[in-house]
């Protein structure tokens, strides 16, 4: 059982199913529609109907009325029952929602940029609130889009150029500009639905496959850190 119908549980439902085909797995969310909050609304359908083609049980529009007794990540078999009725039995569940950033080590200074939900309030130049040398990126800062996994390293290559400025000739920062609207969503290595930047339609499950679904940037990251093997 999967907690969340974002992007996370939709595509850990795909892995599960590309592995183990016969596994029943179960997609449960509060929201009414898979990809809550997504402006793409026809990639939420396209999806939404893979899932169905690859037997994912989607439980939206409801909740559980209270969490498993085990732990997220630890199998062992349990009953639970939504807020509109149904039981379901399963032998394990993950929590697929809820990003929680771990800032609270930051010193006194620092955390005056802490927001209530524990991101980073940063400027245009990514720099801390408040702070003139003091930089954060990726799904620390509060950037709507920083949830995105290539966000940290376009936040990087900002940052890494503005401290190069600030050591030359300590001013001209440039700004981040965020990309536009993006969705790789796999549902196992051969399904998925995405959205690309400056397109108008959304691409398929082969496209999906062949950007991210195949090996899910494993190779990519191989090669960015000199593996092999």
């Amino acid at each position: 059982m999967l907690l969340g119908a974002g992007p996370v549980g939709l595509e850990l439902s795909g892995e599960i199913k590309a592995a183990w085909p016969n596994k029943a797995v179960t997609v449960v969310d509060p929201i009414d529609d898979v990809l809550p909050g997504s402006t793409a609304m026809r990639c939420a359908r396209r999806s939404g109907r893979q899932l169905e083609e690859l037997g994912v049980n989607l439980l939206l529009g409801t909740s559980l009325t209270a969490e498993p007794r085990t732990p997220p990540g630890v199998a062992s078999t349990f009953t639970a029952i939504t807020t509109s009725g149904e039981e379901i039995t399963a032998d394990i569940w993950f929590r697929c929602y809820g990003i929680v950033p771990n800032s609270d080590y930051l010193s006194e200074e620092l955390a005056e940029a802490r927001l209530a939900n524990g991101h980073l309030e940063v400027t245009p130049e990514l720099r801390l609130a408040g702070q003139e040398t003091v930089f954060a990126i990726g799904d620390l800062t509060a950037i709507p889009e920083a949830k995105r996994g290539g966000a940290a390293g376009r936040h990087a290559e900002v940052v890494a150029s503005n401290i190069r400025a600030l050591i030359e000739h300590g001013d001209e920062l440039v700004a981040y500009q965020p990309a536009p609207p993006l969705i790789l969503l796999p549902l196992g290595p051969t399904g998925g639905v995405s959205q690309l930047p400056g397109q108008d339609d959304f691409a398929g499950p082969e496209m999906t496959a062949q950007i991210k679904g195949q090996d899910m940037f494993v190779g990519r990251y191989a090669e960015m850190f000199n593996l092999s093997g």
